[in-house]
């Protein structure tokens, strides 16, 4: 039995160097009970993937990532730190494309069998 696409494409977005060297940075100056050590590997491991829009074929990706960069960014500063005074600042396009490593993929297939859901919804 054929599995459905999903109208939705998908961005992994996978943490640099840089991106390790911020949280290093960060947790240093907090008290020890906060910090979250992690490594470059451990990062790159299990990148975030985000549902986006589904990309047509006459479509340009740059064009999504254009659109989708600072919402991006921001979900990935804040999974670490909420506190908008430990990111880096200004947020750029630059910036994002120093941290992270973003690759497309445009073919989607559910193969769960279960309903998607947002985490407002279980």
């Amino acid at each position: 039995m054929p599995y459905p696409f999903v109208n939705r494409s998908v961005l992994i977005v996978t943490p640099l160097q840089p991106f390790a060297e911020w949280l290093e940075a960060v947790d240093s100056q907090l008290p020890e009970e906060e910090q979250t050590p992690t490594t470059l590997d451990e990062l790159q491991a299990d990148p975030t993937a985000y549902l986006v829009p589904a990309l047509q074929e006459d479509e340009d990706p740059n064009d999504l990532l254009d659109d989708l960069w600072e919402d991006i960014f921001i979900q990935e500063l804040s999974g670490w730190y909420e506190d908008e005074e430990l990111w880096p600042g200004p947020l750029t396009p630059e910036l994002f494309d120093e941290w992270f490593d973003v690759r497309l993929h445009t073919l989607t297939v559910d193969v769960s069998g279960e309903p998607l859901l947002a985490d407002e919804e279980e």
